[in-house]
């Protein structure tokens, strides 16, 4: 018999989430969506002030397999970023898996 997904329980360890296929789909949205957020044009010699996720959009930190990387290295204390690039990596992976969750909590509704 074939496992039925909506039978799957939500991961409940960080591997599992990393793992998870409703935390990449939500992960990889929170950072399309950071990649296009569009600012209203500035009048000419002013800019914008820098956020740390322009930092980690130069860097080309800002994909799936480079999040959860360096998510981990966050965890292990090794990470080489600023505070405000791992404070706006833990929001991206902090929004993804409270997504994951209400998936599995509107899947779990559904049954």
């Amino acid at each position: 018999m074939e496992t039925d997904v909506l039978l799957t329980p939500p991961p409940d360890s960080i591997e599992g989430v990393f793992a998870d296929r409703y935390f990449k789909q939500h992960l990889q949205y929170e950072i399309q969506r950071i990649k296009t957020h569009n600012h209203a044009v500035l009048p000419k010699g002013q800019k914008w002030k820098r956020t740390p996720y322009d930092t980690l959009f130069e860097k080309d930190l800002l994909n799936v397999t480079c999040v959860i990387e360096e998510y981990k290295n966050i965890m292990q204390r090794t990470s080489k970023l600023f505070a405000g690039c791992r404070n706006a990596l833990t929001h991206i992976v902090a929004e993804s898996t409270r997504n994951m969750y209400n998936e599995y909590r509107k899947i779990n509704c559904m049954t």
